[in-house]
């Protein structure tokens, strides 16, 4: 696999990541748009960094870096380097809910106490947070932290991640070993703090079909990735000008996709989506001459 990989152009390898293929799933507009364009300025809001704040201090006690105080004093500095200075939120009361989110979610954790582990390692692509071997069933478990703002009403998705069985099939590979199973720490911060880690079993007969579709999703990023990704236009409405397909079912899926007006009200006008947003400057693209299988 390493072999394999070694030969991919960057850029690539970064939309073949676990996460950037989960999000291409969920709308292929969405991730070329994020490719291609800074999205519209908004008002400012805590969740990304109370999530990279929780994250900074779980890595801190898990990976064996420090100890509580040590990871308190990393939740704190990561919120006060994120934060923005506005008057709905204040940075001291932030940090006190993003030391809470790591309380609750060292108390959900708190069996994993006696398993060896392993923090966010650098596999082939990605970089699961938690990895964590029984020794007596000789079998791993992957553990992925998501952090919320309000509560998170849809934890049954989790079970069809395709970010979650692409680190299935990456960790099995990295270390020769079966993964039993993958586990959600889902952190909440409002309207109280709380934790839940939500169990997922791996079982060979779903690792088997997941497989089948992260090959599937793999070669369609990489046919558009070397330009010849299948196109259909109707002739009496002229070209295209669509870097891919969209998938309107998740428009307002997690709240109002920020590519929206570029897909509906735009209709993927460069000229006119330059008047809402910044283009990004892109690097020269490498040719890629077969997709991995």
């Amino acid at each position: 696999m390493s072999e394999l990989l070694a030969d991919l152009p960057s850029d690539l390898k970064e939309r073949l990541r676990p996460s950037n293929m989960e999000e291409y799933l969920t709308c292929p507009l969405l991730s070329a748009f994020k490719r291609g364009w800074v999205p519209r300025a908004v008002q400012w809001t805590p969740n990304l960094t109370l999530g990279s704040a929780v994250h900074a201090g779980l890595k801190v006690l898990l990976g064996y870096v420090g100890d509580e105080d040590d990871a308190y004093a990393e939740v704190k500095r990561v919120m006060a380097e994120g934060y923005v200075p506005q008057e709905y939120w204040e940075l001291e009361k932030l940090q006190k809910l993003a030391c809470r989110g790591l309380d609750k979610a060292l108390g959900a954790l708190s069996l994993l106490a006696r398993e060896r582990r392993v923090v966010e390692r650098k596999l082939y692509l990605g970089t699961p947070d938690l990895i964590t071997e029984t020794v007596l069933a000789q079998s791993l478990t992957i553990t992925d932290t998501k952090c919320h703002l309000t509560p998170h009403g849809w934890t049954d998705d989790y079970a069809t991640s395709l970010q979650q069985w692409a680190y299935v099939e990456e960790v099995s590979r990295y270390w020769d070993a079966p993964v039993e199973w993958y586990r959600i720490l889902q952190v909440t911060f409002t309207p109280k703090v709380e934790a839940e880690l939500v169990p997922f079993r791996v079982t060979p007969r779903a690792r088997a079909f997941w497989r089948t579709i992260l090959r599937d999703v793999s070669e369609r990023i990489i046919q558009e990735y070397k330009g010849e990704a299948y196109r259909f236009t109707l002739a009496e409405e002229g070209p295209d000008t669509r870097p891919t397909v969209g998938n309107p079912a998740s428009c307002h899926r997690y709240g109002r996709c920020v590519a929206f007006e570029a897909c509906h009200e735009f209709q993927w006008d460069v000229s006119r989506m330059a008047t809402l947003y910044t283009p990004r400057v892109k690097e020269a693209t490498p040719s890629v001459q077969d997709p991995v299988r």
